[in-house]
């Protein structure tokens, strides 16, 4: 498996959390576990996947923080989180990533959303809407 670099599982109905195993694929570009029933969090360890270019994991249960170790994916032009349940604020380092193709809409990122993320090239709302935080 050290040379897999496409590994497409999406629409399977696969339940379930995501491997942290998954990070120990060096030469992994795309990965597209989408339209699954996948639950827990998104793996620290995918920060590992250096080479990825499309991670896609929209569509499933997912939930959490969105990792700050997705920061090392400097090759990736397409990220795909939205329809999930992940939770807190949008990481930093997604603003200043270099450009590619993000879309985190319809989860629970507490809100305000910031503008740079609702301020998409698209003008499409890549981020929102969010769940308003609680005041205790």
């Amino acid at each position: 498996l050290a040379n897999l670099q496409d590994l497409e599982m999406e629409n399977n109905l696969i339940t379930g959390e995501i491997p942290e195993t998954l990070g120990d694929l060096p030469a992994l570009e795309f990965l597209y576990l989408d339209g699954n029933l996948l639950e827990g969090t998104i793996p620290s360890s995918l920060g590992n996947l250096t080479r990825l270019i499309s991670l896609f994991l929209q569509d499933n249960q997912l939930t959490g923080p969105i990792p700050e170790s997705l920061s090392s994916l400097t090759r990736i032009n397409d990220m795909q989180l939205k329809d999930n349940k992940l939770t807190g604020e949008l990481p930093q380092f997604l603003q200043t990533h270099p450009s590619y193709n993000f879309n985190a809409s319809y989860n629970e990122f507490s809100c305000p959303v910031p503008s740079w993320c609702d301020l998409s090239p698209l003008g499409d709302g890549s981020c929102g809407p969010c769940a308003p935080v609680e005041s205790t």
